[in-house]
């Protein structure tokens, strides 16, 4: 065996125990998200100190462990080929009893919760959090800009269990006086996009603590 396969075996087999890792974690959350359902519904809705931390906390375990579902559907799609396959990876992984909405729906806040930024109160499955993310995009400047303003338009593709990425196609033309005030606003959109950007690095850093905090004891 030449250098570069034994590179490439022992890159495969780094890949395969991440992997490995994330389906057993996904595993576990979602062993926890069904023997904890009954005790979040209970949750008292008192504005207390000790009620709203109980709910903050439990919020916070939710979206964790959705979100460590998420990461291990991915890998499933990763590796099935077919959709045969794929329900032959869920079964054989623990996962047949997952929704299959709520599947789409780990899978999509897996794949978009770095770009989520802050989520409000309250949220805690990727169902309601997915519902919030489209209504915000939907009223933001972004999505109800026209052709005239800056050229942007934004193409939405249909939810899916395969994460998809909006095509965002823009042509701001030629620089000239009765193009300044499009230039300032492109301008304000960029640094607000940059802003949403340094949130979800924030986001994403909190959630990787999260997991390391919950991880299992060997």
């Amino acid at each position: 065996m030449g250098y570069k396969d034994k590179n490439d075996a022992v890159a495969a087999a780094t890949l395969q125990s991440e992997s490995d890792a994330l389906v057993a974690r996904g595993r576990i959350a979602w062993g926890r998200l069904k023997e904890d359902a009954p005790r979040r519904r209970a949750l008292s809705r008192g504005s207390g100190a000790k009620a709203k931390e109980r709910r903050e906390r439990s919020q916070n375990d939710h979206r964790l462990w959705w979100l460590q579902v998420g990461q291990a559907l991915l890998v499933g799609k990763r590796m099935a080929k077919t959709d045969h396959a794929y329900y032959a990876w869920l079964t054989a992984n623990g996962f047949e009893d997952v929704p299959r909405s709520a599947r789409q729906d780990a899978i999509w806040f897996a794949s978009n919760m770095t770009s989520l930024g802050e989520l409000p109160e309250g949220l805690a499955s990727p169902g309601t959090i997915r519902q919030w993310a489209y209504k915000r995009a939907k009223a933001s400047p972004i999505a109800t800009s026209t052709p005239n303003h800056a050229g942007v338009v934004v193409h939405k593709g249909p939810p899916a269990e395969t994460p998809q990425r909006s095509a965002v196609v823009g042509s701001l033309g030629q620089p000239g006086a009765d193009n300044l005030p499009d230039m300032a606003r492109v301008a304000d959109l960029i640094l607000e996009a940059s802003k949403n950007m340094q949130r979800g690095v924030e986001l994403l850093r909190e959630v990787a603590q999260l997991i390391q905090k919950n991880q299992p004891n060997p």
